[in-house]
């Protein structure tokens, strides 16, 4: 259960690691081995097991995120919304 002040704490983090550029695409570099690719079923898994490592995505989840990849127009920024949402849950927060 995450209380207000972890909630906040964890929101800012996500936001720093997503808007600095460098930190971006070194989560970029490190997930994709240095070429980003286009937003597919493949990409998008290898983006939410950095987020979630002790789980894969099903098929639906897949299917969402690249929908939702869908609604950016350039491809930083369907890695940007895609990233921001999978820090911000709480499903990857194991430790």
């Amino acid at each position: 259960k995450v209380n207000l002040l972890q909630g906040a704490y964890i929101n800012k983090a996500c936001n720093l690691l997503i808007n600095d550029q460098k930190s971006f695409h070194h989560l970029l570099d490190k997930t994709f081995a240095g070429k980003t690719p286009q937003v597919n079923a493949e990409s998008v898994a290898l983006l939410f097991k950095r987020f979630n490592p002790a789980q894969a995505a099903n098929e639906k989840v897949l299917r969402v995120l690249q929908n939702l990849a869908a609604s950016y127009s350039s491809l930083d920024s369907k890695w940007k919304g895609l990233a921001n949402l999978l820090c911000l849950d709480p499903g990857w927060r194991i430790l």
